[in-house]
């Protein structure tokens, strides 16, 4: 016999080769959709509340210019630090719009629910922390405060 059989040892790495080949181009593109997929949910998450309208400016501001998001995040800090959760919650809401890596996206959205927590807007934090969590599933602190949460709008 001239051909491959099915007993040649080519024959297995060839197969072996295609099916890791098989593989990997699969998980290459499910990772584009799940990340796909991802920015659309927070795109309709952030739909669902408008920022506050005092601070449209605000908005404008950090839209447009090019300051750093680490910047933006010490700012949206300070403001939670002074009390002024509106404007904290403002910019962490267009930092969450600005494309960061998932890690970033992570750090916002959690200070986010933990700036409408310290606000009192128990729901609206609620469906923050849901969302994270629904996002990336292993965030401990997010799942500490929606605990929190659960046991103060249900008590």
């Amino acid at each position: 016999m001239d051909g491959l059989e099915y007993r040649d040892p080519l024959l297995g790495i060839i197969v072996f080769t295609a099916l890791i080949f098989i593989v990997t181009f699969f998980n290459y593109w499910w990772g584009i959709f799940k990340r796909r997929e991802q920015n659309l949910n927070l795109g309709r998450f952030l739909q669902q509340y408008e920022l506050h309208s005092d601070y449209k400016h605000l908005e404008k501001l950090l839209n447009t210019t090019s300051i750093p998001a680490k910047s933006l995040q010490l700012l949206a800090h300070a403001y939670h630090s002074a009390g002024d959760y509106e404007k904290s919650i403002d910019i962490y809401r267009t930092l969450l719009e600005r494309p960061e890596s998932p890690q970033e996206k992570k750090h916002i959205m959690l200070q986010l629910g933990k700036t409408y927590f310290k606000a009192g807007f128990m729901k609206r934090s609620r469906e923050t922390l849901t969302e994270l969590l629904k996002l990336y599933p292993r965030t401990p602190d997010a799942l500490m405060h929606l605990m929190i949460i659960h046991e103060r709008l249900n008590a």
